[in-house]
């Protein structure tokens, strides 16, 4: 399950790429299989990805006081695993 080179192409992938600065994307996966994929294809085109391992990464640097990577400082609630939060930060 290397998804490092995969990208996500279509229409999934002109929405990322033609998207303005500040967007905000609900993602939703029923069997988590596309969120590799997806974070690469997003990475690629300027945006930010918030999921499970980002929101627990967030929280671990906020409990000891840390600044974190994810603009909310842990605060984003995702409910269930199959939801993914984008924001597009810039237009690479």
């Amino acid at each position: 399950d290397n998804h490092h080179d995969v990208f996500i192409q279509g229409v999934i992938g002109d929405i990322l790429q033609r998207a303005r600065l500040g967007t905000f994307l609900i993602c939703t996966d029923s069997n988590n299989f596309l969120w590799p994929a997806l974070k690469v294809t997003a990475s690629r085109y300027g945006w930010n990805f918030i999921g499970d391992l980002e929101k627990a990464e967030m929280a671990k640097h906020k409990a000891a006081g840390e600044p974190s990577d994810g603009g909310s400082e842990g605060t984003i609630s995702l409910g269930p695993k199959s939801f993914v939060v984008l924001e597009r930060v810039s237009t690479r």
